[in-house]
C-alpha cells in the first residue's frame, strides 16, 4: 500500500513537470490540480507509514511544486507559460530533483517488511546508557573522556500488554521467572539496530537480548538522553587501512585488528558487568532478577563476530556463541608477511556456530582470513557448527538488505538470496542453536543438512 502511494505521488509530480516540455500551446485544467492531489497523498502517506521520514525529499519537492503552481488555480487560462525557455529549464531541474527524491524511498531506503517474530511472546524494549569511568575513550582527543555505551534490550512481554509499536518499557512477561540472556555485538559501522529482526525473534521465544552501540565504531550511537554520537574518524581510518592492506601486509593488518578487537572485548566485559548490576537492581524497574545469568549467549556480526568469539574463549560467563561471518583473528598467535599463521591450540571452550557468505568459498580467503575459523571448529571439544550460505553476501547476516538493497550492494555486500528469506534462515538457525545450548531443548535443525534450506551447506563437529 505504501509503495503504491509513493509511486502515485511521484507520478503526479512527474506529469506536472513533464507537461511544459510537450509541444502543445494549451494545458488541460486538471493538470493544475495535480500538485494539490500529490500534496494530499503525502498527508495520507504520513498517517499510514511509520517510517515516513523516507519520503522527506519527495515531500519537499511536492510542496515546492504546489507552491510554484498555486497561482494557476486562481486563473482560468489554459495557455502554456509565455516564457517557454524558462519553463522548460525549470521542468528539467524539477524532473532531475524528482528522480533523486524518488530514489530515496524506492531504491536507497525502501524498508521492506521485517519477518514477523514466530514465538508466543510479544516483545518489549528498553534502552540504557553506561559510562565506564575506569576506561579512557581512545577515539577522542580529550584525555578526560571516558568510554560511554548505549545498550538496547529486547525481552518477552505478555501479548495482553501489547500497546503497539516497540512496546517501550512494557513489563516483562511473568510466564517464566527469568530468561536466558543473549548479548549482540554489531559489525564495523553497524548500529545496535543492525539485527533488529534477530532480536525480535529471540525475544519472542523467551530470551532477553541486549544489543550494543559500540560508540565511535558504529555509524551512529543513540543515547537515551537524545545525544547521537557519529562514527569516529580514527576508526574510519583504521577500517580503510585494513581494507587496503588485508592481503598485502598481514603483519600491519594484524596490529590494526588487535586494536579494534581489544575495544570490543573491553566493551563486552563492561556491558556484561552492567547487565549483572541491572539484574540485581534495575533502576528502570523492569529487569531486576529477570535475566538468567547462568545461561548467557553471545552473538555478533563481522567485527562483532570476531569480538564475541574471542570473548567466549576467555570469559566463563559465556555459555554459547554465534559468529556471523566474522574472521576469528583472535585465535591467531602470529602471522608473517607471507601469511604464515600460527594458531592457538587451545580448544574452543563453548558451543560455537559460525555462518559464512560466498567469500568463504574464495580460495585466498579460505586459506587466510578463515583459517582460524576452520581450525576452531575442527579442534573444538564442544559442539561446533559451520554454515555456508552459497548465495549470501556479508550483509545478508544483518537486516540491511531489507532496509536498503542499494546501501548493502557492495562487492561482498548482499548476495542473490532473497533478503527476507536470507535473514529468516539466519534467525532460524540462531534460535535453534541457543535453544539447544542455553535452554537444553531439542533442535533437530542442528542434526544435519535441512531440505528446507538448500542454500545452506551445514557441517557439525561434536566431540
Amino acid at each position: 500500500m505504501i509503495k503504491i502511494l509513493i509511486w502515485l505521488i511521484l507520478a503526479l509530480n512527474a506529469i506536472v513537470l513533464i507537461w511544459p516540455l510537450l509541444p502543445t500551446r494549451r494545458k488541460p485544467r486538471w493538470i493544475d490540480w495535480l500538485p494539490a492531489a500529490a500534496l494530499g497523498l503525502c498527508v495520507v502517506e504520513c498517517v499510514l507509514d511509520e517510517f515516513w521520514f523516507r519520503m522527506i525529499p519527495a515531500f519537499a519537492l511536492t510542496v515546492l511544486v504546489f507552491l510554484v503552481t498555486l497561482g494557476r488555480l486562481r486563473r482560468r487560462t489554459t495557455q502554456q507559460p509565455k516564457r517557454r525557455g524558462l519553463a522548460i529549464a525549470a521542468s528539467l531541474v524539477g524532473l532531475f530533483s524528482l528522480l533523486q527524491a524518488g530514489a530515496f524511498p524506492l531504491w536507497i531506503l525502501p524498508f521492506n517488511p521485517f519477518p514477523d517474530p514466530t514465538g508466543p511472546y510479544a516483545v518489549g524494549t528498553a534502552t540504557y546508557a553506561w559510562e565506564d569511568t575506569g576506561r579512557a575513550e581512545t577515539y577522542t582527543d580529550d584525555p578526560n573522556d571516558h568510554r560511554e555505551l548505549p545498550v538496547q534490550v529486547w525481552y518477552p512481554v505478555d501479548p495482553a500488554h501489547v500497546t503497539g509499536g516497540d512496546n517501550v518499557d512494557a513489563p516483562v512477561s511473568d510466564a517464566q521467572p527469568a530468561y536466558p540472556l543473549v548479548v549482540f555485538s554489531p559489525g564495523a559501522f553497524g548500529p545496535r539496530e543492525s539485527n533488529y529482526s534477530t532480536y525480535q525473534e529471540l525475544a519472542s521465544h523467551g530470551y532477553v537480548v541486549a544489543a550494543i552501540d559500540h560508540t565511535y565504531q558504529a555509524m551512529y550511537a543513540s543515547f537515551p538522553d537524545g545525544r547521537v554520537v557519529m562514527i569516529g574518524t580514527g576508526f574510519m581510518q583504521e577500517i580503510q587501512t585494513h581494507n587496503q592492506i588485508i592481503f598485502d601486509d598481514p603483519v600491519l593488518d594484524d596490529q590494526i585488528l588487535r586494536g579494534m578487537l581489544q575495544v570490543r572485548l573491553d566493551d563486552l566485559d563492561f556491558v556484561l558487568d552492567q547487565l549483572e548490576q541491572v539484574n540485581g537492581d534495575d533502576p528502570q524497574g523492569m529487569l531486576t532478577g529477570r535475566m538468567d545469568l547462568a545461561r548467557i549467549g553471545l552473538a555478533g556480526h563481522s567485527l562483532g563476530g570476531m569480538g564475541v568469539s574471542q570473548f567466549c574463549r576467555q570469559d566463563p560467563r559465556c555459555q554459547a556463541v554465534v559468529n556471523l561471518d566474522g574472521p576469528m583473528f583472535g585465535d591467531r598467535v602470529s602471522v608473517d608477511e607471507d601469511w604464515e599463521q600460527v594458531m592457538t591450540e587451545t580448544p574452543f571452550p563453548t558451543p560455537l556456530m559460525v555462518m559464512y557468505g560466498t567469500l568463504y568459498n574464495d580460495p585466498q580467503a579460505y586459506e587466510t582470513i578463515y583459517l582460524s575459523n576452520r581450525l576452531a571448529i575442527e579442534r573444538a571439544t564442544e559442539p561446533a557448527y559451520g554454515l555456508v550460505f552459497d548465495t549470501a553476501g556479508h550483509m545478508n547476516f544483518t537486516d540491511l538488505p531489507l532496509i536498503s538493497p542499494a546501501l548493502s550492494a557492495s562487492r561482498q555486500g548482499s548476495g542473490p538470496i532473497d533478503a527476507t528469506r536470507g535473514i529468516g534462515i539466519v534467525n532460524t538457525y540462531i534460535l535453534a542453536f541457543f535453544d539447544a545450548h542455553l535452554k537444553g531443548e531439542a533442535a533437530p535443525l542442528l542434526d544435519g543438512l535441512s531440505p528446507d534450506y538448500p542454500e545452506v551447506t551445514f557441517t557439525a563437529h561434536n566431540d
